[in-house]
């Protein structure tokens, strides 16, 4: 074969699988989105829409997920339904992950061949949001920008572990093997760390949902029909899920929440001022709670108890994976945030800034404390087993 079709072939193949990656990753969240307009559809007959409102739902659908505002009238959303934003960026980085590159690519060429498959995946995913920003007409804003290339680009770079291995042998080279190890082997940890702090975070609204039960309960009987408002609003509250739990550890951590225009609530100064009936915001104390505080401690547990009892659990894994999850985090940080409606409701949930000290609060405090844990056990472990005496080993 002439050497230049050898190199375009090298070219094209990674780029070709990244695209049938991304035309993968197209057709379940497209299906997706209009299934889930159909249904919505279907709730709405009464009022006659044309069935053309099915695709232009979805595609105004698909662009707040990826970060888009959306418009109707004086309504504006530009807090993205985070998770949908979660599917979308776990589907991002599973299809990452199959376009590792295997054994069988020269170390030299590893890294050109990764960015060629992370640009075949995200430049065919960026073709058809573009398409649908167009044909929508939908605004295009420094947050959406932000929020696509964490979608587009950084989640799947993080499944395909784009330069993990120039990082590990450059970890082998300056400080050690066992960095160089935690770099390749941490993934998994992060994971364990993550679904820690969504177990914590349902731990923290159940003991909202216990105090302040009576409260939410008001806000679905004050709706002509509380049944169905029950449903539709359990709905669209799971939408923004992640949100939902974002706020809730934000809270306890004692930094302010924005709850639309210049209401704001923390653990130690409560709010005034009249919510939307959303039951979600009805179980945020209106007075100062000081004692929530202690709540943080929930985070702090979650995250100890699974590098304590992880036995991959190491000091140089648990910090790599500690700073992996807290730049997890970080990016996140940037789609609990945005409009969900006119007026002051246009500035929404938490301020990324303080999310961001809060998980690293959240992160650097758990590993810690899960380190000082595997240790201390460690220790009891090996002074508590019976040591042979001289004479019996020798023989």
């Amino acid at each position: 074969m002439p050497k230049t079709s050898q190199s375009l072939n090298d070219f094209a193949r990674p780029l070709g699988l990244g695209a049938l990656a991304g035309a993968r990753v197209l057709l379940i969240f497209i299906l997706s989105a209009l299934g889930l307009s159909f249904v919505m559809w279907l709730v709405a007959v009464a009022k006659m829409l044309p069935i053309s409102t099915i695709p232009d739902w979805a595609t105004r659908g698909a662009l707040a997920a990826f970060g888009f505002p959306f418009e109707q009238a004086d309504f504006v959303l530009s807090l993205p339904p985070s998770l949908l934003s979660l599917v979308v960026a776990w589907q991002m980085y599973r299809a990452g992950k199959k376009l590792r590159a295997d054994d069988r690519v020269p170390s030299d060429d590893l890294l050109k061949t990764q960015l060629l498959r992370l640009t075949g995946l995200s430049l065919s995913v960026l073709i058809v949001i573009v398409v649908a920003l167009v044909i929508s007409g939908a605004p295009v804003t420094g947050f959406g920008i932000c929020r696509s290339i964490i979608l587009l680009l950084l989640a799947p770079a993080w499944g395909i572990r784009i330069g993990a291995e120039h990082l590990a042998r450059w970890c082998d080279d300056r400080m050690s093997f066992a960095w160089g190890d935690a770099v390749e082997d941490s993934l998994k940890l992060v994971s364990r760390l993550l679904i820690a702090l969504v177990v914590a975070a349902h731990v923290v609204l159940a003991v909202a949902v216990w105090g302040s039960f009576s409260s939410a309960a008001e806000v679905v009987s004050a709706y002509s029909a509380p049944v169905i408002a029950a449903v539709g609003l359990g709905i669209v509250q799971l939408m923004f899920a992640p949100t939902v739990w974002a706020g809730a550890l934000t809270w306890v951590t004692g930094f302010p929440l924005r709850l639309g225009g210049d209401i704001h609530a923390s653990a130690m100064s409560g709010f005034e001022g009249p919510l939307p009936a959303i039951p979600s915001f009805a179980l945020i104390p209106h007075i100062s709670f000081p004692e929530g505080i202690a709540l943080v401690a929930v985070p702090l547990i979650a995250f100890a108890l699974v590098i304590a009892f992880s036995e991959s659990a190491t000091l140089h894994n648990a910090v790599v994976a500690g700073v992996q999850t807290f730049i997890v985090l970080a990016l996140a940080s940037l789609f609990f945030c945005g409009g969900i409606g006119p007026g002051g409701l246009q500035t929404t949930g938490v301020i990324p800034w303080m999310f961001v000290v809060a998980s690293a609060i959240w992160v650097a405090g758990g590993v810690g404390i899960g380190l000082g844990m595997k240790k201390l056990r460690d220790f009891y472990v090996s002074s508590s087993t019976p040591q042979k005496p001289d004479s019996e080993s020798a023989r």
